[in-house]
């Protein structure tokens, strides 16, 4: 699997963050509050 950050330069704030599996090349959605806590831990 491969992390994708959709990144706004210029405020430098995280607007989308998810998964795209590199066998199906599917989007596999990944809300930036589970990334927030993933980080936490």
């Amino acid at each position: 699997m491969k992390l994708v950050h959709v990144i706004d330069i210029e405020n430098e704030i995280i607007l989308d963050i998810y998964f795209i599996d590199e066998v199906t090349g599917k989007k596999v959605d990944y809300s930036v509050e589970e990334f927030r806590k993933s980080i936490k831990q």
